[in-house]
């Protein structure tokens, strides 16, 4: 989870727009393979 923090943030810099996008496409994917 720490690494993905960390590579989201970093990516986040030139979009935070979109990073926040990503994360919350990513949270939802974890959720549904956790499922």
């Amino acid at each position: 989870m720490e690494n993905t923090l960390s590579l989201g943030h970093f990516h986040s810099r030139p979009d935070k727009h979109t990073s926040h996008r990503n994360q919350n496409e990513m949270k939802r994917n974890q959720a549904g393979r956790s499922m």
